[in-house]
């Protein structure tokens, strides 16, 4: 929700020279891609985190399986 806010007062802001009315009319647009770069941005580092943690899950599986053979 922020990004899109921010990202339409940027678009706003930058085409302003260009007129009023082509600054005004280009903030949805502005802000629409705000937003879908924040969420691609979230989604590769929700993404990042879950891959290291299925490694350290796998490491600690590869762990467990060497203690217990060492036991026998």
């Amino acid at each position: 929700m922020i990004a899109a806010l921010v990202g339409g007062i940027v678009s706003c802001l930058l085409l302003w020279p260009y007129g009023a009315a082509v600054a005004i009319v280009s903030m949805p647009f502005g802000g629409s891609l705000a937003a879908l770069l924040a969420a691609s941005l979230g989604y590769l580092r929700a993404s990042d985190k879950a891959k290291a943690h299925e490694s350290r899950s796998s490491d600690l599986d590869d762990l467990r399986k060497l203690r217990s053979a060492e036991r026998r």
